[in-house]
């Protein structure tokens, strides 16, 4: 009923009440707890900031939590173990999976629902999944995410342009507004649903004349504004000092041109829905594991890259430990110039059916398969690879009319046969648009092999 009423409201209603909203969540996500730990970040000097020692204290007070106030884990988490003596020690409690928290969520909660924020993953890899935090894991989440932000020059109360997967723009609205203004955060919020070739002008154009300081959300909606920009040398009258990618993989080339377009840097961060610990990209470009806000354990290594499990400091309403969250990373040797001794990675590999399968080559993963249409950047607007089949791959593609040429289709197929073999038939269909899933996000490989 809710849903519907917003949906039949004029848009200067729904803005109204789409910026009530944000009072609420504005309440929910700064107060004391934000405030306390925002002042902990600021003060730390990072050369002589003991990350190692802070993350061994953090764990033993979230375990020592979790097994006092969760039933599934007064179970699993023997007091005679605590407190752990190293993080390595950790491995002695199981590994969580997506599917024993389904099962076991009523005994994994350590609050009662009612009075947790409710969180959702999107469901990109089949399954959506509910989990429940405290005002203080919000809050504390919120203040490590403003902090990373802060040390790009973004502070708490600067004009913002997020691109989610929020549906506050009716799916059958004919205004072109597709978009909403959230006042107590600054934050106007597009919609990833209505992107595309017409309407991405009016995108450009609400951009324009808003003037954000920072971009975030979705890389592969801000990927399509930041294209069609380049394609039809329109320039943007400001700015952004920086631009935060979520969510979704970000792969190197997409960032580039998201750069390119913009005229800014884009700074990646990794965390999740579900609460997992940060990883965020510091001033000179590296990406960091912030081991100070969890746990992050490699396993099933193959040369530098490894999935990882996590256990995350802030999701107490909701213990997650030794989580198999689905994720892998690809390390790197050395130590930052920025000064911080944390773990750095060279890149988040993301979703483990990012990838896709054939007998000859195994597994290919995305930034590979992305390297498919280097050739050809103008005349394809967007890809997408589907596979169904073992034998079959699905290529989805919206062209460019005027520069798009049949011998254009041979070179994709050629270029795929390089990475993943001749024995695969690749079925090329041609699309106005790539679909948008539930989620409100693009994906650049659909991978059901595994259903």
């Amino acid at each position: 009923m809710k849903e519907k009423l917003y949906n039949l409201s004029p848009i200067f209603i729904q803005n109204i009440l789409i910026s009530l909203y944000g009072y609420k969540l504005k309440r929910e996500r700064y107060s004391k707890y934000y405030k306390n730990k925002m002042g902990e970040l600021r003060k730390r000097v990072e050369p002589k900031f003991d990350y190692y020692g802070y993350q061994l204290d953090q764990l033993n007070k979230f375990l020592d939590y979790a097994k006092k106030n969760s039933v599934y884990y007064s179970k699993l988490i023997s007091s005679r173990s605590l407190p752990l003596k190293s993080v390595e020690e950790i491995k002695d409690i199981p590994v969580l999976e997506k599917e024993d928290i389904r099962k076991n969520i009523e005994e994994i909660v350590s609050i009662p629902k009612s009075g947790g924020i409710k969180s959702q993953t999107g469901g990109t890899t089949g399954k959506s999944l509910t989990v429940y935090y405290t005002n203080r894991d919000m809050q504390e989440r919120m203040a490590y995410l403003d902090y990373f932000k802060e040390k790009h020059g973004i502070r708490k109360g600067m004009k913002r342009a997020s691109f989610g997967g929020r549906t506050m723009v009716p799916l059958k609205q004919k205004k072109k507004v597709f978009w909403r203004y959230n006042l107590p955060l600054k934050q106007m919020l597009f919609s990833s649903f209505h992107l595309s070739e017409e309407n991405i002008p009016y995108y450009i154009k609400a951009l324009n004349k808003f003037k954000p300081h920072s971009l975030d959300g979705f890389p592969s909606v801000i990927l399509q504004i930041a294209k069609y920009a380049l394609r039809n040398n329109i320039k943007f009258t400001f700015k952004p000092i920086a631009i935060f990618p979520n969510a979704e993989t970000l792969l190197s080339e997409d960032k580039k041109i998201i750069e390119k377009a913009f005229n800014s840097i884009v700074r990646d961060q990794y965390a999740s829905s579900e609460g997992a610990p940060f990883i965020t990209e510091c001033p000179y470009g590296s990406l960091h594991l912030n081991i100070d806000t969890g746990v992050f354990e490699s396993v099933n290594v193959r040369g530098n890259v490894g999935e990882i499990y996590v256990t995350s400091f802030t999701t107490r309403g909701t213990p997650l430990i030794r989580y198999k969250i689905g994720d892998s990373v690809e390390f790197k040797e050395g130590i930052c110039s920025c000064g911080a001794k944390t773990p750095i990675i060279k890149r988040i590999i993301g979703r483990s059916m990012d990838y896709l399968y054939s007998e000859e080559r195994g597994a290919v993963n995305s930034p590979n398969i992305a390297n498919t249409v280097k050739k050809l950047p103008h005349s394809v607007k967007n890809i997408q690879f589907v596979q169904n089949e073992y034998d079959r791959i699905i290529v989805n593609v919206v062209r460019d009319d005027t520069l798009y040429k049949e011998e254009h289709t041979n070179i994709i197929i050629k270029e795929l046969q390089k990475r993943l073999g001749e024995k695969l038939y690749f079925e090329v269909r041609f699309l106005d648009k790539i679909p948008v899933q539930n989620s409100g996000k693009t994906r650049f490989i659909i991978n059901n092999l595994n259903k």
